[in-house]
């Protein structure tokens, strides 16, 4: 396993003692679970700036990595993309902006490619409420050049809480979205606390942003956690956070075949009563023929990272995998690699500190290596790491809180 580190401005040498001895021994070698000789490349920058937070990371039908991330300017933000080519960031483009945008560290914009054809969305306030947002997807198809006129993918005009979207595009003409929807919670409640049912909802859209087909895919969920969706070979496989009547939140999948939707399912009977929402959505990834998928838990008061493979593009998963159970606080990403194995992140606490954690398991599910990434800052600022991967290489990225934020990546051979 080689680590890689790269960054837009002056590294913090005190952030963690594993980058200490990169910087210091550039030419040492480590690895926790490995013993190999990592190579430290610190040969290009970052294209996000300084005040810039939540990233996303994408890997393009191209091979190619797409970073997207959100930068403060005054009282607005910008939303902007930039793509890794022979090692090197191309020049920021833009996407959107806007000072009237709902921008929280749990639920951040994000950006999908499929050849020319690309999508984003980002959330906007509605209306006068704290928590009343709109969805707000826009279409490029020449490669982000130009971006079309933004449109909201629910269609029920209510001033309600609309958001933590999963994007993917079925092909060249249209557009698969899955989001939380709070249209039937409306009036109900206060503030951030529902009387009636956060639901959640999906829809296909044209390239030019015509509804072609939308769908209510389960009428209880959890408020505020994120979603997942993938396509795969078999269809679209979303994943979310459940909420029974009795607040049982465990995470379920739902298919669909291009057709008609499996029922929601639960990865894990697991039964997590939780009488508020942890904020801690599961994530999914899939390359070949492999499918993955971790969440996070605290049934029985225990903290855990789980994982979970399937071999039939999600229509089962095997026995879960514990990832961590060690003062772990979710905030996951995952990336199946193109041999087949499969990378998972978390963030642990230890005292005052927080730390990103790395696990490669095996295509059957076998423990290969386990190691600490950086420490970030423990608040909800520093965001939730992300990662992608491009055929061996794993790329993580999060957000360095200090005086100014600012994206930071880390990258691995596996």
């Amino acid at each position: 396993m080689s680590f890689s580190y790269h960054e837009g401005q002056m590294l913090d040498l005190k952030s963690s003692w594993f980058l200490f001895f990169a910087f210091v021994l550039a030419a040492q070698h480590f690895s926790i679970a490995t013993q190999a000789t990592p190579a430290v490349d610190l040969s290009y920058a970052l294209p996000a700036g300084e005040h810039s937070h939540l990233p996303r990371l994408t890997r393009g039908n191209d091979g190619r990595l797409y970073l997207s991330w959100v930068e403060k300017r005054g009282n607005g933000s910008v939303l902007q993309f930039s793509k890794l080519e022979d090692g090197r960031w191309n020049a920021p483009r833009k996407i959107a902006q806007g000072d009237n945008w709902f921008v929280n560290w749990a639920d951040f914009p994000s950006v999908e490619v499929d050849g020319e054809f690309m999508s984003a969305h980002w959330l906007q306030k509605s209306g006068l409420g704290k928590f009343d947002y709109d969805v707000r997807i826009s279409l490029s198809d020449d490669g982000g050049e130009n971006w079309a006129p933004s449109f909201v993918p629910h269609k029920d005009n209510t001033s309600a809480e609309y958001g933590f979207v999963s994007l993917v595009i079925l092909d060249q003409n249209r557009l698969f979205a899955t989001w939380l929807d709070g249209r039937n919670s409306k009036g109900h409640g206060i503030g951030h606390i529902h009387g009636g049912m956060m639901t959640l909802r999906a829809g296909i859209f044209s390239r030019k942003g015509e509804e072609l087909v939308s769908w209510e895919l389960d009428d209880s969920v959890c408020d505020c956690c994120q979603t997942a969706a993938i396509k795969t070979n078999g269809g679209v496989l979303v994943a979310y956070r459940d909420r029974s009547h009795s607040e049982i939140r465990d995470t379920y999948t739902t298919r669909w075949d291009g057709g008609v939707w499996s029922g929601p399912k639960a990865v894990s009977k697991e039964n997590w009563k939780i009488n508020g929402c942890p904020v801690n959505g599961p994530v999914l990834s899939t390359q070949g023929g492999a499918t993955a998928i971790a969440w996070f838990t605290m049934s029985e008061n225990r903290p855990q990272v789980k994982l979970a493979l399937s071999t039939d593009m999600g229509k089962t998963f095997g026995n879960p995998i514990i990832v961590s159970d060690n003062h772990n606080l979710g905030r996951l990403g995952l990336s199946v690699i193109e041999d087949g194995t499969t990378a998972v992140s978390w963030v642990e606490h230890t005292n005052k500190a927080a730390h990103i954690k790395l696990a490669h398991y095996s295509k059957k599910g076998k423990l290969l290596a386990k190691q600490l990434v950086t420490s970030i800052d423990p608040s909800r600022s520093s965001g939730i790491p992300v990662m992608a991967s491009v055929g061996q290489r794993v790329y993580l990225a999060w957000t360095r809180v200090e005086e100014s934020s600012q994206v930071e990546m880390a990258s691995f051979d596996l």
